[in-house]
Order: C-alpha cells, then structure tokens, then sequence
C-alpha cells in the first residue's frame, strides 16, 4: 500500500487524559469558555476560577471566584394526604407534594410509592415518570382502589437527566369506611305559579303556567352528593305544600293531604353509572308520612356520585297567593357490606 502524507496544519492541538463527551466536544469547539456543560459535573462538586496576572515578566496575585457547589436535587415535601390521617371520601385519594426547588435546566420527574407496609416491599402504587405540574405543586390520582381500614404509607422522589433526589419523608394515612351524603344543592326557586287550575285562564291574565318542574333545568333541581366512601341508599319525603281549602267530614284542613298528584319527584343520574336503581322512570307523588325508598347502590366514585332530584308542582284551584314553603328531606344509609 503506497503511504500518503497530509500536507497541511493542524492548529489548536489539545491532548486530554480522559475521554469528552459530544456535548463537551462541542462547547469547546464553540469556543464557549464560560460554559462547563453538565457532563463535566456531578452532585457534590465544588467549582471556582481562579486567574493569575501576568505582565510578560512575572505573575501577579491570584484572584479566584466563589466557590460553586453542585447541589444534589432537593427532595420533594409532601402535602396530601396529610401525615396520620383519616381518608373518609374516597378508597383512591390524590396524592399532592411541593415542586422540589432545586433549580435546573432540566424537566423534572416525579416517582411515587404507596404501600400498607412501611418498609415499601410489595408497593401497591408504583409510578414512574410523573410530569412536573406548573405552579408550586403536582399531583397524581389513580382511578385503582385501595382497601377499606387499611394503614398505607406514601413517598415521592424527584428525576431530572443527570440524577435523583432522597425520598421524601414518608406519610401515612387510614381509609376509613364512611357512608355519608348530603344535597350540594339544597333550594329550589320556582318563582311565580299561576293559582288558577285552569291554563287557558292562566294565559288570559298572562300569569304564566300553573304547571311546573325542573326537568328542563329552570329552575334547577335539586343535588344529592355521596360524600362517603361506600354505596348508599336513599329515602324522600317532604313537608306538605299546597294550602287550598280542604274539608275532611266537614273539617277543614289546612293542607291537601299527601301524596298527591300536584307534588311529585323523579330521580336522575347527575353522572354516567350514579346507581344501581332508583325512581327514575316517572314521576312519584310525594309523600309527608314514611319516607319511600327513591335509590340504592349510589356509587361514592367521584365520577359518579351526583343525583338530581327532580320536583314536579301542579297549582291546585283555588290556592292562596302568596309565598309557598316545603321542605323535603333525604334520608340516607349505608348500602354496601364491608
């Protein structure tokens, strides 16, 4: 093989003792001397300049920076569940922690762990990879469920691409089995009713219909929320409404007797799978005396935990003007074996 030779010059020659990465390659060949790129740090380094003078014929004092530390990444600080507490609104809370401060020009990560044993040898929960949120916090939730009287304890790590933080400190908390419901929204406002039974006179006098309901959402029904953690059923009854007249044996009364059909109630799912049954296919006269059965197996899901009970008036002839009060009541119990 003939040998050939470069005729050339080779300027900027530089020997190292160690390999460089790319991006060191290239930071050099950028001629960026004010960079050290990460790849040339790691936690716990400690970096300074220093600079020493020289006239040509002798050195002068040496000035050096301030020392410049590469700090490992802090560890998260957790927020919910709160240390030694008690879960009563769900089997799959939301987990909250703080950002970690530890500034850095890397995305952060985030790892969780959730376990019923403190050491964390078999984790129930074991994510991976978790986008910081913008803001102070991020979160995670899992649509998985936990068991009910049991003591889990949780964990966060922080990620970046050049390394890992501690643990956090490690919280506990219990699920505690509650059943538990309440109506969010506790008030309906008909407005105005025509008092007379007839609609045609009604509308002679333009005094609207005396006919109403809140299927059409004006005005809006009432709200019943499951805000335990275990399956419900409920029972409705109300105070009476309507004051017409009414004679009994010769005696008057002072309210139509109940149930009857001017006052009445329907059930609807507020959310997607709410129940496993409930009145929901017609309207039901309601009733002041023992309350009636109206829904079982209402779900405590977050997703599915909304009921809107409808209420259907019906102006009898011969009402009083004047403003109308109810109150209707739902009763609730526990509707699942734990």
């Amino acid at each position: 093989s003939s040998t050939r030779y470069f005729n050339g010059t080779i300027d900027e020659v530089r020997v190292w003792n160690r390999s460089l990465t790319s991006e060191q390659i290239k930071a050099l060949y950028q001629n960026k001397t004010d960079l050290l790129v990460s790849q040339e740090t790691t936690i716990g380094d400690v970096w300074k300049a220093c600079i020493t003078p020289n006239d040509g014929t002798e050195d002068g004092t040496e000035q050096c920076s301030n020392d410049l530390t590469i700090l490992k990444i802090e560890a998260p600080r957790l927020l919910l569940p709160t240390n030694n507490s008690f879960v009563t609104d769900s089997r799959n809370p939301e987990y909250w922690w703080n950002n970690t401060e530890t500034q850095s020009h890397f995305a952060y990560t985030y790892n969780l762990l959730v376990d019923n044993d403190s050491n964390f040898g078999s984790p129930e929960l074991s994510i991976t990879g978790i986008t910081e949120q913008t803001g102070d916090n991020s979160t995670y939730w899992t649509s998985s469920e936990l068991s009910l009287s049991e003591t889990y304890y949780w964990k966060v790590k922080a990620n970046d691409s050049q390394g890992t933080s501690d643990w956090s400190e490690v919280f506990n908390f219990t699920i505690i089995p509650t059943w538990s419901g309440t109506m969010t929204v506790a008030e309906i406002d008909f407005g105005n009713m025509c008092i007379f039974y007839n609609q045609t006179k009604c509308d002679l006098y333009h005094m609207g219909s005396h006919i109403n309901d809140t299927l059409d959402w004006n005005p809006p029904p009432y709200k019943v929320e499951n805000t335990g953690n275990l399956k419900l059923k409920g029972y409705v009854n109300s105070t009476p409404l309507w004051q017409s007249d009414y004679w009994t044996n010769g005696t008057a009364e002072e309210f139509i007797p109940m149930p009857n059909k001017l006052y009445r109630y329907m059930i609807k799912a507020n959310e997607s799978g709410t129940y496993d049954w409930a009145l929901d296919s017609d309207w039901v006269n309601m009733t002041n005396g023992s309350a009636i059965l109206s829904f079982y197996g209402m779900k405590w899901q977050n997703v599915s935990d909304l009921i809107d009970l409808h209420i259907y008036l019906e102006a009898p002839g011969g009402e009083p003007a004047g403003a109308h009060y109810s109150t209707t009541y739902v009763t609730f119990e526990q509707n699942e074996t734990i």
